[in-house]
């Protein structure tokens, strides 16, 4: 079991490192848009606050499948369980969208649209790389000390 170890903390390290790097990639391609829509200012603040509140509800999950004790679990559940409240509730940071410079009937629509894949979009992107750098995965590791019978 000792040799197999280090290949799994390999194995899980090179995985994370993977599913942050697609995550960085997603997030710069969500927010690009925003350049051409001349609101990058409210797309990084509105999609870093979303981001940042998917890679914490990510590291409470990653916390949960980490500890044995119950207690711990259940306030983890509680931290997660206030975080998601305060995403669905668009708390602490809410930032009007921005208007287009153009007069166009559906720029308020082409904004609302975006400010939505900003928001969820965000928040589940930042959810995966905590997780897969914390998180436990796969069943218990045997204790590496032998006891004599």
């Amino acid at each position: 079991m000792q040799a197999y170890r280090p290949v799994l903390l390999r194995r899980q390290r090179r995985i994370a490192q993977q599913v942050g790097t697609v995550c960085c990639a997603l997030l710069i391609g969500v927010l690009l848009p925003s350049l051409l829509l001349h609101c990058a200012r409210w797309a990084v603040l509105t999609g870093g606050m979303a981001f940042i509140k998917g890679s914490l509800f990510g590291l409470c999950l990653a916390a949960i499948t980490r500890t044995r004790r119950p207690t711990f679990i259940y306030l983890w559940l509680l931290v997660a369980l206030l975080i998601s409240i305060s995403f669905w509730n668009d708390w602490p940071l809410t930032l009007p969208v921005p208007s287009l410079t153009t007069a166009r009937p559906w720029s308020r629509l082409l904004l609302a649209a975006y400010a939505i894949l900003i928001r969820y979009g965000l928040f589940f992107v930042g959810l995966p790389t905590p997780f897969a750098l914390y998180g436990q995965h796969g069943p218990d590791m045997e204790p590496t000390t032998q006891t004599k019978e």
